[in-house]
């Protein structure tokens, strides 16, 4: 259920940002459009466009991508974009890669303490690109309630464990009490000859 609730919220961007209706395109965007090409980053497991104009939509691929990311292939994939971010801290495309890392429900780097304080500095921050930010304004919202829902789910395991202890200590009376009266009634009757 936890993953089934990510990709709606995706399509639901993506519709947002490309609208309903494609424009036409015009014969000079056919060839910038042709001129992205779809390369890697150094050793990175995942292939990223190399269109800044496009930085919404990349994002989007890099969250399927990575969520279909083997351990490994997650592991390496947070260890470049953690180097990348660390070079450049105001990189929206690591930043944003960063975030999606730990926001996904199907990242084992999830933090979405993390994930929520990436997201608002990119929101705060004027230089990016309004689908962008909008796209961070999403996953933040989206962040926002799987933390809610963590620590709501936190806090009904806590009150299961009280329970079960508080059931446990009370079925421990009983079997005392049980014992108890299972001596006064040994005690009461009488010695057999």
């Amino acid at each position: 259920m936890k993953h089934s609730l990510l990709w709606p919220i995706i399509c639901l961007t993506v519709t947002i940002l490309t609208g309903c209706a494609q424009a036409p395109i015009r014969p000079k965007e056919t060839v910038k459009v042709y001129e992205c090409q779809q390369g890697a980053a150094p050793s990175s497991p995942i292939p990223t466009s190399r269109c800044d104009n496009n930085l919404d939509d990349e994002l989007l691929g890099y969250a399927k991508r990575f969520g279909e990311l083997s351990a490994d292939g997650q592991k390496k994939e947070y260890t470049l974009t953690m180097q990348s971010l660390s070079r450049n801290k105001n990189d929206t495309s690591a930043r944003m890669k960063a975030a999606l890392i730990a926001a996904l429900p199907s990242s084992r780097y999830r933090d979405n303490a993390r994930a929520i304080s990436l997201l608002d500095e990119i929101q705060r921050d004027k230089k990016v690109d309004n689908d962008v930010q909008s796209l961070a304004a999403l996953l933040k919202d989206y962040a926002i309630e799987r933390q809610k829902s963590d620590d709501s789910a936190a806090k009904l395991a806590q009150k299961a464990k009280d329970e079960q202890l508080r059931a446990d200590d009370l079925q421990q009376k009983l079997d005392d009490l049980r014992n108890i009266e299972k001596t006064l009634i040994e005690r009461n009757q009488p010695p057999r000859k």
